[in-house]
């Protein structure tokens, strides 16, 4: 009987611990259009040596996702089978910065939407290697997401088409350009945060460049940052139908982060106007937006590419786990079979370079660093209490007129609900954001509110001299 209750008990354990499931790329071809590197080895730069989770079985149950030997021993052995090195070809080494397969169950999976959803991301910094050491050349990164029956038979025949996009993009790097580079140790790149070479920061105006007023009919136009001037359009608060989406207890667990976040959008024409067909995105002039199934949601810097903060698609499972009976739900390990509902906040990163909009820091190498955003209140607001400064629901600061303050982000993954009370609704405005650890972040609440736009992000330059001035008026108040 104890021999039966123990074996109960691992039993248990195991189905709560999940199961692991080993990729294997030994039977993958490997394409690379115009190639012109030969690998000479792969560095895993992660901090761990996992690289997703899948769905397993009747029951949903989570498996843990590895290569058997590791992954950079596998990648390394699959290259140099795959691509031989030529005499022509530049020897590098490629630092792994971001390896992430997901597999989870679709949203409204019916008979004629396939169950499975998956998510493949891959990001590599790519070291020439020289005489002196490895100098970095520049990043590569690819996303692949759909949806099919079996998704899991397929994450290596998938894996190895990114490993050849990215490989791909190398065809045209700056191989003088890599010379100007400080040269490393093997050692020395897992830990490496190389900054990109200047002629990959200009390639894209968008990031070299203040965002121009108008709408984006391409994302060709962003990059350029050249937007269509030429009609005129006006920005609509949206009606927030979330509350619709979501029963009273789904409210309290995951919409509360979006309370009184504005929804906006590009409207022309008289009365309530509309959206302009066919449009990528927008700037007011100062804010980008990008469009993502017929909303708009805020696009904001993050070291070389952007970033934003949607909400997760409803799921419907959900609605058909609550509709069961509940002896039928208590049957169930509600760790191992309750669906997300969905409506939780949810980090994209957009990459400027190819388009591709994935899992956050999915198309690019996240910076182990610090963020900062300044929030300031102009001496000439006639609103003269203090206005409460809340990050995730916490009071962080008070600001009276004339006051600021400077929020601290330790590495920023997670995206951020800023909030005020005091102005505006009776809960005070709200925003979702991920602080970009490059560069300070500057928000002014504005003195004297139009429509619902109780604050506005400035520019650098505005930001440090906002500050500056009133640093020398509060010691001169001294």
């Amino acid at each position: 009987m104890k021999t039966l209750l123990l074996a109960g008990l691992l039993a248990a354990a195991g189905a709560a611990h999940g199961q692991e499931y080993y990729i294997d790329l030994h039977k993958e071809p490997l394409e690379v259009p115009g190639r012109t590197v030969a690998v000479e080895s792969v560095v895993d730069g992660r901090r761990s040596p996992q690289i997703g989770v899948m769905s397993h079985g009747g029951q949903a149950r989570p498996a843990t996702i590895f290569f058997r030997e590791g992954a950079a021993t596998e990648l390394t052995a699959f290259m140099q089978a795959r691509l031989p090195a030529r005499p022509t070809d530049y020897p590098v080494v490629l630092c792994l910065r971001q390896l992430q397969l997901t597999e989870m169950l679709s949203d409204g999976a019916s008979q004629q939407t396939p169950p499975w959803q998956s998510d493949t991301d891959l990001a590599f910094d790519v070291y020439a290697h020289q005489p002196d050491g490895y100098r970095f050349v520049q990043r590569v990164a690819g996303h692949w997401g759909g949806s099919s029956y079996q998704s899991a038979l397929y994450f290596s025949t998938r894996l190895a088409r990114l490993l050849g996009y990215c490989l791909g993009q190398v065809a045209q790097a700056d191989w003088a350009g890599a010379a100007q580079q400080p040269a490393r140790t093997l050692a020395q790149l897992a830990t490496d945060a190389p900054t990109p070479l200047p002629a990959a920061q200009a390639a894209a105006a968008i990031l070299r460049e203040a965002p121009r007023r108008g709408l984006y009919r391409s994302f060709a136009q962003f990059v350029a940052n050249q937007p269509d001037t030429t009609l005129a359009f006006r920005l609509d608060t949206v009606a927030d139908d979330r509350p619709s989406r979501y029963q009273a207890r789904q409210v309290a667990r995951w919409w509360w982060a979006w309370w009184h976040v504005a929804r906006v959008r590009p409207v022309v024409g008289a009365g309530r106007g509309a959206v302009p067909p066919g449009i990528w995105g927008f700037c007011d002039g100062q804010q980008l937006f990008i469009e993502q199934e017929d909303k708009f949601y805020p696009l904001n810097r993050y070291n070389d590419f952007f970033t934003f903060v949607r909400e997760a698609a409803y799921n419907m499972q959900y609605q058909a786990y609550l509709s069961q009976k509940p002896a039928q739900r208590l049957s169930q390990n509600p760790m191992l079979t309750t669906p997300v509902p969905g409506g939780e906040p949810l980090t994209l990163a957009l990459d400027p370079r190819t388009g591709e909009v994935g899992s956050f820091p999915g198309l690019r190498p996240r910076r182990e660093d610090t963020a900062y955003v300044y929030l300031y209140r102009p001496p000439q607001a006639r609103n003269l209490n203090a206005m409460r400064v809340l990050v995730n629901g916490r009071e962080t600061a008070r600001l009276y007129p004339g006051g600021y303050c400077r929020l601290t982000c330790l590495h920023p993954v997670l995206p951020l609900r800023l909030s005020l009370e005091g102005v505006g609704p009776p809960d005070g405005p709200a925003q979702m954001l991920l602080p970009n650890p490059a560069q300070p972040l500057y928000l002014e609440i504005t003195p004297l509110a139009a429509g619902n736009r109780y604050w506005r992000w400035v520019p650098k330059a505005q930001g440090q001299a906002a500050l500056q001035a009133l640093v020398v008026r509060q010691s001169a108040a001294r």
